[in-house]
This record gives structure tokens, C-alpha cells and sequence, in this order.
């Protein structure tokens, strides 16, 4: 009995909305565009976060980094003793690399272009997860003996060796000439700006380029992803002992993501809740045009309840229908958003997005929900209409 009373209602439901096509579309429009935009906002935050957290999780969460802020003359750390105390805790620590960045003239020839310069040790590779097209990495006996060894990046191949094998070929930083050993993979598209346009030499001929010689930066490798949190308390009570407290800041690839998860996760709530005004306001539209038909089919209502129709009967048709507009512009709205966003995606390279299944569930079901809604007041209002009253509605 209750399923065939469902049943004729969603059936009397369908049936006015598709004798007022037009009208019915223009008042799913709010919500194709509310549910569009929640889900375009959403999915484009997500797969920002995506591609954060892919590009960090490259260089590996077992990474640390630590960065020293104050180097005064008469407390210092240096490459020796960091090494001696690497030594001591081989248990929770697989690898570690001096690390002094800066920038430096490179030349080949008559050629010659500003670039990237970054100053390691040989363990730099396996911390940061670098591969090599040609060649091989520095070694710790060049480091150790400060011979003048590179590795560059695939734009200086490019710029200066037109693309050839340039192992072997000397290259001038600063007027010093250096042996290229090796090429790295391209990471970035080969260009000035980008990733690729880098030479890499050892931290112990930084002297010679750069005014700074003394790392301030330190590149470690935690034994596991579990040894992370406690790899990163011991290594600042070493800092905090050998510099002072606060001298030095040790922060691991994992604390990173989790600070950027907690950012994108609140971004995501924040422009979710901005376009879910939109929602808001679909329900409103809603509302309204389901207030006006109830006034337009007052003695409709009038003639169903002449004839033995309950207020509940009544409530179910115009709730059903309200349901129905509502549930069918989202619908729309999420084949809407998806479609939208994934040309957005394919056609500007710096967007990424992913319709996550919470995302899509989230929109959906608050469609569902303003449908009920502002749903519920006209049909309580059409199922309390008076018969005799509603019979002699003109």
C-alpha cells in the first residue's frame, strides 16, 4: 500500500515537471551551477594537493632537512663533525649530504648563461632520488680530494653541447673549469627557468665559486619512514647542544606534507563552503517556484482531496517533486564539473583534477538535502489547503 502511494506520487511528480520543461530547467539551473561549482572548486583544491604531495613524496618522506640560521665564529658545525656524529647513529640514519646553493656564470666557448649552482657531497643523488642520463654522480673520493667534477642538467647540455653527450667536456663556473661527469635526468621541460638548468659539483670546491664555504644546509636520510620522528628529535638535541637552542631548524618531508595537507584540507572546506552558498540559494529558487505551483494547481489539490487524497498524499507528491528537481540538477552539476574539469586539466598544464568519491557524495547528498528542505514547506502548505476552499480557487 505505502509502495504503490510512493509510487503514484512519483509518477503525478514526474509528470508536472515534464509539463513545464522549460520552467523547471531554469529553476535546476541554481543548482546544476551550485553543485558544478562545489565539485570544480573542490576537485581542482584536491588534485593541487595531489600534485604537491606526489612532487614531495619524489624526494622521499624519509627525507630531512636542516637548516642552520646562525653560524657565529665561535660556535660552528662542521661537515666533520655532522659526519662523526652520522657515524654514531647509523641506526636511524642511512645517508647525509652538506648542502651550499648559490648561483654562478657557466660558460662553454663563446656561450655563456646564468645558472643554478649546487654544492654536495656524493650521497646527494640516493637522498634526493636523482637519476642520470649520461654518466655518473660525483664521488666521495673527488669530494674528499676537491677535485673539479659536475654534473649538470639537461638544459645546459642543451645550450652549450646542442643536445650531444658532453661527458668528458670541460665547462667554466666563475672562471674555473670543471669536467663534466655526468648529465641528469630532465625533471622540469629543459628550459632557463626551470629545474633542468642546474650544475652540481662538491660542497669542497664551494670555495672556489661561492664566498660561502661552510654548509648551512644538511640533507639527511632516515633509516625508514618509522625512524623519521625519532631521527628528527635526535638530531635536534645534537644542533641544540653544539649551537645553542633554536640555532638550527630540523624539519623532515613528512612533517612538510602534513603541514600542506592540514592547509589544502581547510582551502578545501573554505571554497566548498563559498560555492555551497550557491546551494543555498538554488534552494531558495526552488522554494519559490514550487510555492507558485501550488498556487496554480490549488484546485487540482482541491479535487484529489475531494476524491479521498490525505495530507500526507499530498505532502508526497510536492515533496517528491521538489526531491526530483533537485536531485536531477545535481546530477546534471556533477556530469557538469567533471567534464569541465577534466578539459580545464588537459587543456592548462598547471591544473590538476580529481573528483574524489567524497566530494562527489558531499555535493549530491546536499543537493538531496535543499531538496527536502525548501521542499517541505510548500508541500505542507499544499497538503493543509482547505478541499471545499481549494475547489473554488479561481
Amino acid at each position: 500500500m505505502i509502495i504503490t502511494k510512493f509510487l503514484q506520487s512519483l509518477k503525478m511528480a514526474i509528470s508536472s515537471i515534464l509539463s513545464n520543461k522549460i520552467r523547471m530547467f531554469l529553476t535546476m539551473l541554481g543548482m546544476i551551477i551550485g553543485v558544478a561549482s562545489v565539485v570544480l572548486l573542490i576537485g581542482l583544491s584536491d588534485g593541487s594537493q595531489k600534485e604537491i604531495n606526489d612532487s614531495l613524496s619524489s624526494m622521499g618522506t624519509d627525507l630531512i632537512t636542516v637548516q642552520i640560521r646562525n653560524r657565529s665564529a665561535s660556535r660552528v658545525v662542521s661537515p666533520s663533525d655532522i659526519m662523526e656524529f652520522y657515524n654514531d647513529n647509523r641506526d636511524i640514519l642511512v645517508n647525509i649530504s652538506p648542502y651550499i646553493g648559490g648561483s654562478t656564470t657557466a660558460k662553454v666557448g663563446t656561450t655563456n648563461e646564468s645558472t643554478t649552482l649546487e654544492c654536495v657531497d656524493a650521497s646527494f643523488a640516493d637522498i634526493r632520488g636523482l637519476d642520470l642520463d649520461y654518466g655518473r654522480f660525483i664521488t666521495e673520493d673527488e669530494v674528499k680530494n676537491r677535485q673539479n667534477v659536475a654534473v649538470v642538467g639537461t638544459y645546459i647540455q642543451q645550450e652549450f653541447f646542442d643536445g650531444q653527450n658532453p661527458i668528458g667536456q670541460q665547462i667554466k663556473l666563475n672562471g674555473i673549469v670543471y669536467e663534466i661527469v655526468g648529465v641528469l635526468e630532465e625533471t622540469g621541460d629543459s628550459t632557463k627557468t626551470s629545474a633542468d638548468n642546474k650544475v652540481i659539483i662538491p660542497y669542497t670546491t664551494a670555495r672556489k665559486i661561492l664566498s660561502a664555504s661552510t654548509p648551512s644546509t644538511y640533507y639527511i636520510q632516515a633509516a625508514s619512514d618509522e625512524a623519521v620522528d625519532v631521527a628528527v628529535n635526535t638530531l635536534k638535541n645534537y644542533f641544540n647542544s653544539m649551537l645553542g637552542k633554536n640555532q638550527a631548524t630540523v624539519t623532515s618531508q613528512k612533517q612538510i606534507m602534513e603541514v600542506i595537507d592540514e592547509v589544502m584540507g581547510m582551502l578545501s572546506a573554505l571554497l566548498g563552503g563559498i560555492a555551497g552558498i550557491s546551494l543555498v540559494v538554488a534552494g531558495i529558487g526552488i522554494m519559490n517556484i514550487m510555492l507558485v505551483s501550488v498556487t496554480e494547481r490549488t484546485r487540482e489539490i482541491g479535487i484529489r482531496k475531494a476524491i479521498g487524497a490525505r495530507r500526507g498524499d499530498i505532502l508526497l507528491q510536492f515533496l517528491i517533486e521538489s526531491v526530483i528537481i533537485s536531485c536531477m540538477g545535481g546530477l546534471i552539476g556533477l556530469l557538469l564539473a567533471i567534464g569541465i574539469g577534466n578539459a580545464a586539466a588537459k587543456l592548462v598544464e598547471a591544473l590538476n583534477f580529481v573528483a574524489t568519491q567524497a566530494s562527489i557524495t558531499l555535493a549530491f547528498s546536499f543537493a538531496v538535502i535543499v531538496g527536502v528542505f525548501f521542499g517541505l514547506y510548500p508541500a505542507q502548505k499544499a497538503s493543509k489547503l482547505n478541499p471545499i476552499e481549494a475547489l473554488r480557487f479561481e
